[in-house]
């Protein structure tokens, strides 16, 4: 078997370690493997936004340097640049869009790139409706090409070599969407990598064949997976996965921000009546799974959070009987955005608007709250754990466990909502979610540490992967990769000083 292994834009974040991992896994599986790199011949990535050709000379020598130590001598290196110079420039289209949904729905031999290059871009900016101008246009022209030629180069690579297994990582922005909109649209194998942590900060490995690591279906399989596959008992499994809801609720570590950390427990807003039925919307970040996969899109019942809250509060501006309280997310709190600062414009008198850096307190709304509504955050979840009835209005990796309401029309919404009991659907798929983020029941590495370091620098934390050195010290590493990128990323030769902002 013929695998192609794409190191692209990985030299910050453990990438390159997992794909190594898989490279020399194949190997002794007997398989042949040929090396690709990324390199400026394409253009930038997530870790050189602007796109400084020195940057990915520095990352393709690493990347170089990481194969000599890890791989054996024979597996073949190959580099973008030399197959970019074989392109015909007339075969590179350019795109004509107006604004950002025209920019989205634009394809290339059945590339989805404008959702790649959307993808990338919001991640790097949280912007999710950028002005389209003569200044951003280049910026977004540059993505697109991108996507385009990484297209050409793995079609006439594949033409030639008949790859049975493409490995990439994740899949989602412009540097990978290429690969996996073509392995999916021609039937090959692929293996889209992943890197997570568990609650004990311990890295691992969840690599997705034929899926992608944001793919609802295929997380569940790994939440079912994680905990059948546990040799612990029933009891104690229970006992972990309980753990994760309340250290949520106790603002302790629990694999993600501790968002409550602010937060007066036991706090509510000043309005707060319970003379009425009180329903609180937990809105989510909305730029986190924006331009993620037509799977998102589809789930969304809203076009936008904000249509959503608009319709709802609208629809019972005169039904005295009900309040609404909405609780801003806390990671939206330095967005300067619309999705974020118009929340705080709305002004009706069935609605209490709670701010992001508010004190009120999340677990105390929820523990008030008659019925909750949820646009797919992880407060859904954690809601129906403690016995909410929660209406779901957007994607959600818990939707398959069947523990949330999801209306399919308008009137299915309000008959949630004015339901007289409306039922908390908590099952113990609940529990295989919270298992997942704290157990330790994860694949490890075999051949290549991918753990994380944490070190000390001028009383500054500062964290790499094991098997990332310079000179045989990480500290080197990360003090020269992340001192180029905060000194230099942005400065001459870079193609862009800086990236689009403007919002429409």
């Amino acid at each position: 078997m013929k695998v192609l292994i794409y190191l692209a834009g990985a030299t910050i974040g453990p990438s390159v370690g997992i794909h190594l991992e898989e490279a020399i896994k194949q190997i002794k599986q007997g398989n042949e493997v040929f090396i690709l790199h990324c390199d400026n011949s394409i253009g930038g990535c997530m870790e050189n936004p602007y796109w400084n050709p020195l940057y990915c000379k520095l990352c393709t020598a690493f990347q170089k340097k990481d194969v000599r130590t890890y791989l054996p001598d024979d597996v073949e290196q190959h580099f973008m640049k030399e197959y970019v110079r074989q392109l015909d420039d007339s075969n590179i289209p350019r795109f004509q869009y107006n604004d950002a949904k025209e920019l989205r729905n634009l394809t290339f031999h059945g590339v989805d790139i404008g959702l790649g290059a959307m993808s990338t871009y919001i991640s790097l900016t949280r912007n999710l409706n950028p002005k389209i101008d003569d200044k951003s246009r280049p910026y977004f022209d540059a993505l697109l090409r991108e996507e385009v030629v990484t297209a050409l180069v793995f079609e006439r690579l594949q033409e030639q070599h008949h790859f049975d297994l493409v490995v990439f990582q994740n899949g989602r922005g412009a540097q990978f969407k290429s690969l996996l909109n073509i392995c999916q649209k021609r039937g090959i194998d692929y293996l889209c990598t992943e890197f997570k942590v568990n609650a004990a900060g311990k890295g691992f490995i969840c690599n997705f064949f034929n899926e992608t690591p944001h793919g609802i279906d295929a997380n569940n399989k790994e939440y079912a997976k994680c905990w059948e596959d546990a040799t612990c008992s029933k009891e104690e499994r229970e006992k972990i996965a309980r753990s994760f809801f309340e250290n949520r609720r106790h603002a302790i570590y629990a694999g993600d921000k501790i968002y409550a950390k602010d937060q007066k427990q036991g706090l509510l807003p000043e309005d707060w009546n319970d003379e009425v039925e009180n329903i609180v919307i937990f809105n989510s970040s909305e730029d986190e799974f924006a331009a993620v996969s037509k799977e998102f899109d589809d789930a969304a019942f809203f076009p936008s959070q904000m249509d959503g809250i608009k319709a709802i509060v609208e629809h019972y501006i005169h039904d005295k009987s009900k309040h609404f309280t909405l609780r801003v997310h806390p990671n939206l709190m330095k967005i300067p955005y619309k999705y974020h600062q118009d929340l705080y414009k709305l002004k009706y008198p069935n609605l209490t608007v709670i701010r992001a850096d508010s004190a009120v307190s999340t677990y105390s709304l929820m523990d008030k709250a008659d019925k909750i509504i949820v646009f797919g955050s992880t407060a859904g979840i954690e809601a129906v754990y403690w016995g909410k009835p929660v209406i779901c209005l957007a994607a959600a990796y818990y939707l398959p466990m069947d523990i949330v309401h999801t209306p399919k029309t308008l009137d299915d919404l309000w008959g949630y909502i004015e339901a007289k009991e409306l039922p908390c659907k908590y099952n113990d798929q609940v529990l295989k979610y919270g298992f997942y983020v704290m157990s330790d029941n994860h694949v490890s590495p075999r051949y290549v540490d991918i753990d994380v370091k944490t070190m000390n620098f001028l009383g500054r934390k500062i964290k790499c992967y094991s098997f990332q050195k310079w000179l045989g010290s990480n500290k080197l590493y990360v003090l020269l990769m992340r001192g180029f990128a905060r000194l230099f990323l942005n400065k001459t030769p870079a193609k862009f000083k800086a990236l689009p902002n403007k919002e429409l």
